[in-house]
């Protein structure tokens, strides 16, 4: 038993605000619960009615007799929280606020959101709202909406009454429904993540859809270990606010700068398996195809159109989501020919070139061979099927609807899509598809959308991290001790952590004397120089020219340190040093990071670094611990990924060494949670391979 069992599944529901005033929420809701299928015990609270639409009705909850699983409570604002310390006192395990003017109206109101639930907490009650739009199980034939729900099997759950109602009236028209939904407010209480769990869970649902306007800390990080992890592998479809990245404001760090919220929505998405929706439109699409259709193995797919217009916008769209439409073998070429006349091009797309019109019995007849074709995976019908009649007469519209029919029980291995600019009317031939559980559209977009998710692989199971770091005493104390000015490690400090969190960081020296510096050059061997001052409480060295790049032999190092120790100021120029690494040879500079995100947690970050870092933002991030798998898919996620392949006669990546390395990110930050951030920027990828050229370490409490 879920401990939301209560709000989908209870016996017994009282409506504390029920109202027999059709224009009042508890009316409403009251008249959709009891004209339902609910074969539960109803009970109507009002103290200043006796008889609430034909039902008794009892002055609080008090006056009911035996338990009650599950309270609606739908009274004025003013009169919520005795309403909700009676249900405490009656232990009631769920409890829906439908009434508004709590936490949306600000801190008052949040603050009012907390007592309620802490009043219910004790018993294990659970509180649903406030400014709740209702709930509904097909199941149970529990509906306290106030409005008539299309049913099938999409889970909903959503923080906007409004996008509910949206959704129902996009699944209507789409010939499908909701199994399960819960529109659950200001999430005081039950969270969404709270109903995802539920509806994976739910044998009704095959597949999940979530409207979510914001998280709460660490949120965005259950629901993706939650859909990723989940046995059920049931497909998730998220619409979330918010691609305006709002950034963080992070001094310290390029990683964490570039780390808007957005991007890492996405990366999280991507990394469990959730579709991210555009529209509730988009949503519905998805998630009715999702629910109805296997998912896609490959890019097989075959157009059949009445017109090379929409042919021709459903190939661009589908290219642009990565597509590439299968090359018929000359077996299914040949069976097209022999069952179309010469007119009809035959390639992909398949262009009927007005056969359609004339005869939408060969519709049919195609669709059955293309379906069943070994080449074709997918068989998308476009163009203005179900409206043939509309030109050619009442003759045409029955063959369009025998058409519909033939194509229903054909017995191919293909799924169907069709796409029709009569999809939002009442088509005979469309409806009949529409009942057999095939996906009709409007436009192409739509369609291609449809198909993009449908080719998204299923979540694969929690992530299998590679062996870890083993806490380390000498790490333990670096990331401890450090910069007291600051957040950051000085980079002597955070190259020595890395480097015994097993980096491979280039050797390096640091010293306050100029001349022993050059001597411990000298005697390692080195060629030209990168000298970096290091000095307490400074973060951005280029402030004060604090690089210098290139320099070579005794007297150039000796000069360039003491050129850099006259640049230090203010409180920590006392103890300033100079650093010195052997120059790493030009090659693609790349940026490595890991941070943690209020949300989502643990992240790693890979990109095109150096100079080009935040002017082109081209960087990925993914949430960790990783597998060696999920590190090197991202490395191919980058825009600029054809640099690490050796284009135009550069280096090409070391792939399994640069995966290694965000592995061993996400590594540092499981085994010590005293690290906020890591940047390694650049990395310089070169034919030595990888070059770690600068460190960063950012610390908590500094």
């Amino acid at each position: 038993m879920s401990e939301l069992d209560p709000f989908f599944a209870p016996r017994r529901v009282a409506v504390i605000g029920a109202s027999s005033d059709p224009a009042k929420i508890g009316g409403r809701r009251f008249r959709t619960l009891i004209e339902g299928d609910f074969d539960g015990d109803v009970f109507a609270v009002n103290p200043r009615a006796e008889i609430v639409q034909g039902r008794p009705a009892y002055k609080s909850i008090d006056d009911v007799s035996g338990p009650v699983d599950l309270a609606i409570v739908a009274v004025r604002v003013e009169f919520v929280a005795d309403a909700i310390a009676a249900c405490a006192a009656r232990r009631v395990p769920a409890v829906m606020i439908i009434t508004a003017g709590f936490g949306e109206t600000g801190a008052a109101g949040r603050a009012m959101e907390a007592q309620m639930v802490d009043m219910l907490a004790p018993h294990g009650g659970r509180l649903m709202g406030p400014n709740c739009a209702g709930l509904f199980d097909r199941t149970a034939g529990l509906n306290v909406t106030g409005m008539e729900v299309p049913q099938g099997p999409i889970g909903l759950v959503s923080q906007s009454g409004n996008v509910v109602l949206d959704i129902a009236l996009h699944a209507r028209a789409a010939g499908t429904g909701l199994s399960r939904y819960a529109a659950i407010g200001n999430g005081a209480d039950v969270r969404p993540t709270d109903v995802v769990e539920n509806l994976l869970d739910h044998d009704e649902t095959r597949a999940v859809l979530a409207y979510i306007e914001g998280w709460n800390d660490g949120e965005g990080r259950r629901l993706h270990d939650l859909v990723r992890g989940h046995p059920s592998g049931k497909p998730v479809i998220v619409l979330k606010p918010g691609r305006s990245a709002a950034g963080r404001q992070a001094a310290f760090s390029h990683t964490g700068a570039l780390a808007g919220d957005d991007r890492v929505v996405d990366a999280a998405f991507q990394s469990a398996g959730i579709w991210r929706a555009s529209d509730p439109g988009d949503a519905v699409n998805v998630a009715a195809a999702l629910a109805r259709y296997p998912r896609l193995a490959s890019d097989r797919v075959a157009i059949l159109t009445d017109g090379g217009g929409h042919a021709t916008l459903l190939a661009d769209a589908l290219g642009t989501a990565g597509f590439e439409l299968t090359r018929f073998r000359p077996e299914t070429r040949k069976l097209l020919e022999e069952s179309l006349p010469e007119r009809c091009a035959i390639d992909n797309p398949v262009d009927f070139a007005g056969v359609a019109e004339e005869d939408p019995a060969a519709v049919a007849r195609t669709v059955a061979q293309l379906s069943a074709a070994p080449d074709v995976d997918a068989v998308a019908l476009v163009g203005h099927f179900g409206g043939y009649h509309d030109n050619g007469g009442e003759e045409i519209g029955r063959q369009e609807l025998a058409a519909a029919e033939a194509i229903v029980a054909a017995d191919g291995g293909a799924s169907l899509f069709v796409q029709s600019i009569h999809a939002h009317r009442a088509k005979p031939a469309l409806e009949r598809l529409r009942a057999s559980g095939v996906s009709v559209l409007r436009s192409p977009a739509e369609l291609a959308q449809v198909l993009a998710a449908l080719r998204m692989p299923a979540p694969r199971g929690a992530p299998t991290p590679a062996p870890g770091l083993v806490r380390d005493a000498a790490g333990a104390a670096l990331v401890e001790g450090g910069d007291e000015s600051g957040r950051a490690l000085l980079e002597p400090e955070a190259r020595a952590f890395l480097d015994g969190c097993g980096f491979d960081m280039p050797p390096w020296r640091v010293g306050q004397s100029p001349e022993e510096l050059a001597a411990e050059c000298a005697a390692a061997g080195w060629g030209p120089v990168a000298l970096k001052l290091i000095q307490p409480g400074l973060i951005h060295r280029s402030d004060v020219q604090g690089v210098l790049l290139n320099v070579a032999g005794a007297a150039g190092i000796t000069a360039g340190a003491e050129r850099l120790l006259r640049q230090a100021q203010g409180p920590g120029a006392s103890a300033a040093r100079v650093m010195a690494t052997e120059m790493i040879a030009s090659g693609v500079e790349l940026a490595f990071g890991a941070f943690r995100d209020r949300h989502f947690g643990p992240l790693v970050m890979f990109g095109v670094g150096g100079v080009h870092l935040e002017a082109f933002r081209d960087v990925v991030f993914a949430p960790a611990p990783l597998s060696q798998e999920d590190a090197a898919a991202m490395l191919g996620r980058i825009r600029a990924a054809g640099l690490l392949a050796g284009a135009r006669g550069g280096p090409a990546i070391d792939a399994d060494a640069a995966a290694r390395l965000l592995v061993r990110l996400g590594d540092v930050l499981a085994v010590y949670p005293e690290v906020d951030e890591i940047d390694l920027n650049p990395v310089i990828l070169n034919r030595d391979g990888l070059g770690l050229a600068d460190a960063r370490v950012i610390v908590s409490g500094r």
